[in-house]
Order: structure tokens, then sequence, then C-alpha cells
């Protein structure tokens, strides 16, 4: 995050789930994609950091925010 805001570049969320799928047993629920699954990727806007440490907060939040989205509708 700090470093996209230094550099002045925005931020993609992005999110992606296979059509068949196994799930590993560990804390992440890792998924590998089964032979010929379809992938559908959805990612969101853009998002800028604003400067300064309150727009490194907003930027955190506005991320996991967006994450959550294209990950969870």
């Amino acid at each position: 995050m700090a470093a996209a805001q230094h550099a002045g570049v925005p931020i993609v969320a992005l999110g992606a789930q296979a059509s068949a799928e196994w799930r590993l047993n560990s804390w992440d629920r890792f998924s590998v994609p089964r032979p010929f699954a379809e992938i559908e990727v959805v990612y969101g806007a853009p998002l800028e950091v604003g400067p300064g440490r309150e727009g490194l907060r907003r930027g955190i939040a506005a991320v996991q925010q967006a994450l959550h989205q294209v990950n969870y509708g």
C-alpha cells in the first residue's frame, strides 16, 4: 500500500474463482482448479491512495472493501 502511495499508482482489487476446484484442508483453504475448469476473474475499479497517514488508512479500508466485493459479491 505504501509503495503504491509513494509511486502514485492505483491499486486494483482482483478476485478469481474456478467452476470446479479442489480445496486444501489448510488455514487459508487454498484452491486448486481442476483440469478443464472455467476460471471467472473479477476486478474492481482502480483505487488511488491519498497522501499522508490518513490517505494510507483510507486506502487500506478501501482496498479491504474492494477485495471483499470482488470475492464475495
